[in-house]
C-alpha cells in the first residue's frame, strides 16, 4: 500500500496545465482597434463551461496623434519610447482604459507587461462564443490590429500516465488478492 501511495504521490505531483504551446487552436482572428464594441471579433466553436486559453499578441497605433503602440493592455509611456505602462496608470484626457476586453466581462487583467507583446489567460466559455473589442474612446486616430486565438486546454501527458499506472496498479492488486 506504501508503494501505490507514493506512486500517485510522485504522479500527481508532476500534474499541470499545460501551456499554449501544446494547445490546439480552435479559432483565430484579428482585432481592429479601430473599431468598438459594435464590431467585435467573435471566436466561436467553444463549450461552455470549458476552459480554454484565450491569447492576444501584437502592437497597434491607439495614439495617431502622436503614433504610440498599444497592446492588449499596455501603451508607450511617450512617442516611440521603450517604456510602457498600463493603460489605466496613463493620465487620458478621455480618462478610460485602453484595451482588449470580453463583451459582457469588461476589463481583463493580461498580467505583467511583456516585451514579446503576446499575453494569456485562461478563460472559462461561458456560451459556445466569445466576443473580443478594443476599448478606446477616440478610435479615429487608431490604425492596425491585434492577434487573439483561443486553444483547447489540453490533458496533461501525465494525467494519461498517473490514469494507466493506477488502473495497473489497481489491476496488479485485485491479482495479489484473488
Amino acid at each position: 500500500m506504501k508503494k501505490f501511495m507514493l506512486a500517485a504521490a510522485l504522479a500527481l505531483s508532476t500534474l499541470g496545465v499545460a501551456n499554449v504551446s501544446n494547445a490546439a487552436v480552435i479559432d483565430s482572428g484579428d482585432i481592429d482597434v479601430r473599431t468598438s464594441i459594435t464590431s467585435p471579433l467573435v471566436l466561436s466553436g467553444l463549450t461552455a463551461g470549458n476552459q480554454y486559453f484565450l491569447t492576444i499578441s501584437g502592437t497597434a497605433i491607439v495614439s495617431g496623434l502622436d503614433g504610440r503602440r498599444g497592446d492588449a493592455e499596455y501603451f508607450q509611456r511617450t512617442p516611440g519610447g521603450s517604456v510602457w505602462s498600463d493603460t489605466s496608470t496613463i493620465p487620458s484626457p478621455f480618462g478610460t482604459d485602453v484595451g482588449v476586453e470580453i463583451l459582457g466581462l469588461g476589463a481583463i487583467n493580461w498580467g505583467a507587461f511583456n516585451p514579446s507583446h503576446t499575453y494569456q489567460i485562461l478563460y472559462t466559455a461561458a456560451s459556445t462564443s466569445v466576443s473580443l473589442f478594443f476599448r478606446d474612446v477616440a478610435y479615429n486616430d487608431n490604425s492596425g490590429t491585434l492577434q487573439a486565438s483561443i486553444s483547447a486546454v489540453p490533458l496533461p501527458a501525465s494525467m494519461l500516465g498517473l490514469l494507466a499506472g493506477l488502473a495497473g496498479l489497481g489491476f496488479l492488486r485485485r491479482r495479489k488478492t484473488a
